[in-house]
């Protein structure tokens, strides 16, 4: 037992190393493209940014609000690259505070350079958007969003249709809506936990032919942990685990790949702790990496903010926040039929849990119990998902996934629908 212990601990180990050596040398590498053709998309694109403002529309509801204030920012920091300095660049981070656009012509006019740093975080999302905008403005990287974003979304409901039936694709396919889906390739900060969720899901679809990857599966979710900390600035994290989490055990169950329901509770908790620790471990390691060569402080200043995004800001009230979150969400998810939303969800969930005590049937417990992880998220970190709520309500389509999955479990199993893709499945 404690060699098998040791042999487990020896490869995450390894894959921490790798990840954490892999991210600081991509970025370093994307610090270092040439500036010149990107500062004059990034300049181009100022007019757009500048007419959109910070909380753009793009119809008349509240869930479809953009977050031009963080694009602005990407922006920015994406301009101030000195790729002569490509290390410090991608660990420094370097920004400054105030009008964002107005820092880029000042910059762009021979004024002074930035100096403050945004070190706290990865900004991984340089990855993909550097290279976009070597080529492409701000309005063009929306197109190439959108071709990627409804590309990968129709490739996931194939391999859901193929692994576990067409009646699957339903729950996935609302999922998107209750998240605003037209909403995410508009922005640069809403489409990068959006890209690695279905990338993830796309993989692990792939890889669950058979029985023999579910063992793989922790692994993979340390992964994506990783990655999520990597990519995203807190926009809607727990998505990239829930998703794939969902997916998985969705063909799991449906596919009986394990037959003890303690096996699949097991297995759950192993992938739901994995994704915690990698997303935790490598956020960390980006704090200790910026202090050890630049000594910028990062750790104490990263451990104060985290304090102030959970239970810090004086400005907000903590008492009401703590329980209010899930439904300010749920406001937004759900708009304008949200009280008829939720009375349906609470139906549905009582549905299941019945149906499970009563036939005995744990098989869709993990699905149904990753729906709660985004009201616990929200209960934690209720300080950022509150005065964030625009955009971190998308945290909730994990809960839709994981009931309407849950549901389509029971009404399948309920009725034992004759479809030639089900009854397919279950060969």
């Amino acid at each position: 037992m404690k060699t098998r212990i040791k042999r487990i601990a020896v490869k995450y180990i390894l894959i921490y190393c790798s990840l954490l050596l892999s991210f600081v040398a991509v970025l370093t590498l994307v610090c270092a493209l040439p500036n010149e053709s990107l500062k004059g998309n990034i300049l181009a694109s100022v007019p757009v940014m500048r007419e959109e403002g910070w909380r753009h529309k793009l119809a008349d509801s509240e869930q479809s609000t953009l977050d031009g204030f963080t694009d602005q920012l990407m922006a920015e920091m994406q301009f101030v690259v000195d790729p002569a300095r490509p290390f410090a660049s991608a660990v420094i981070a370097h920004r400054e505070d105030g009008d964002y656009l107005g820092i880029i012509e000042r910059v762009a006019g021979g004024g002074p350079a930035v100096t403050d740093n945004y070190a706290r975080y990865w900004h991984g999302y340089a990855v993909w958007l550097r290279p976009l905008l070597l080529f492409l403005d701000y309005s063009q990287t929306r197109t190439a969003m959108s071709v990627i974003f409804y590309g990968l979304a129709l490739a996931v409901m194939f391999l859901i249709y193929k692994r576990a039936g067409l009646l699957f694709v339903i729950p996935f396919a609302l999922a998107l809506f209750a998240a605003y889906f037209p909403a995410i390739p508009a922005c640069w900060q809403y489409f990068s936990v959006y890209l690695l969720t279905l990338s993830a899901c796309i993989y692990i679809l792939t890889r669950l032919k058979d029985a023999s990857f579910a063992p793989k599966l922790p692994r993979t979710l340390f992964v994506i942990g990783a990655l999520t900390c990597f990519l995203d600035l807190l926009t809607a994290p727990l998505v990239a685990y829930g998703f794939p989490m969902i997916l998985a055990f969705l063909v799991i169950y449906r596919r009986k790949y394990l037959d003890s329901g303690k096996g699949r509770l097991l297995l759950a908790g192993r992938m739901t702790l994995a994704w915690g620790f990698g997303f935790g471990a490598l956020w960390g390691s980006k704090w200790i990496v910026a202090d050890i060569f630049f000594g910028l402080g990062t750790i104490d200043f990263g451990l104060n903010k985290l304090n102030l995004l959970t239970y810090g800001e004086v400005k907000y009230n903590p008492a009401r926040l703590w329980w209010k979150m899930p439904f300010m969400a749920a406001e937004y998810s759900f708009q304008p039929y949200t009280l008829l939303t939720a009375v349906f969800f609470a139906a549905a969930a009582a549905w299941i849990v019945w149906f499970g005590i009563a036939r005995r049937e744990k098989g869709f417990l993990p699905i149904l119990g990753a729906g709660l992880l985004p009201v616990i998220w929200y209960m934690v970190v209720f300080v950022h998902s509150y005065a964030h709520v625009f955009m971190t309500f998308r945290t909730l389509s994990v809960s839709v996934l994981a009931v309407l999955t849950a549901l389509m479990c029971v009404y399948a199993e309920t009725f034992r629908i004759p479809s030639q893709t089900l009854r397919r499945v279950r060969k």
